[in-house]
């Protein structure tokens, strides 16, 4: 068993009020219980990636897929509910760990890409305001951190559904911009 599988079983459970207080706080927006909920569930990805027998890279990618669904299910959490985190998390890590992987391509059939293309490059066709837009919203250019709509609202002196329409506008503009020739393009007001 992997040093990271041996940490995640040890870490302790949380009792249920405290469950019910750090998700209170992580749903207003605190990174750090939302990082306490997810430390808590690791021990159930572990558990359920050994139970299911898998082993080696096998079980390595099941604990990552496992992780993904658990980071998503502490994110829909609703701690008004009577239900706990566990149970709530259970069904998408266990819908994560069931799919199956693809094959692996031999090197003969891949299509290698190289794109050398810069986030700078990709918004150079936008207007400015909807650069800055898509920059603070995704993490592009000089800070990493991607924001909610209602953050990049606050930042633009925006309001959401105006960040909401803007960013939409903006990634079409994209799509159609950079979509290779030939490429149907689906999606609203593509």
């Amino acid at each position: 068993m992997s040093p990271f599988a041996r940490r995640a079983l040890a870490h302790p459970e949380l009792d249920r009020s405290t469950e019910q207080r750090l998700a209170r706080r992580a749903a207003a927006g605190d990174r750090e219980a939302r990082e306490r909920l997810i430390r808590a569930g690791l021990r159930w990805v572990v558990l359920h990636a050994l139970r299911r027998g898998r082993a080696g890279a096998e079980f390595d990618d099941a604990v990552q897929d496992g992780i993904v669904a658990l980071i998503g299910a502490v994110d829909r959490f609703d701690p008004e509910r009577d239900v706990r985190l566990a149970t709530f998390a259970w069904p998408a890590i266990d819908g994560a760990m069931v799919r199956r992987p693809r094959p692996p391509v031999a090197a003969h059939e891949r299509d290698d890409v190289s794109v050398d293309v810069t986030s700078d490059d990709l918004l150079d066709g936008l207007h400015d305001g909807d650069a800055q837009l898509l920059r603070s919203r995704f993490g592009l250019g000089p800070d990493p951190t991607p924001r909610s709509r209602r953050e990049v609202a606050v930042l633009l002196n925006l309001t959401e559904a105006q960040v909401r329409t803007r960013e939409e506008h903006a990634l079409n503009r994209l799509r159609r911009q950079w979509a290779p020739p030939g490429v149907a393009l689906s999606g609203r007001g593509c």
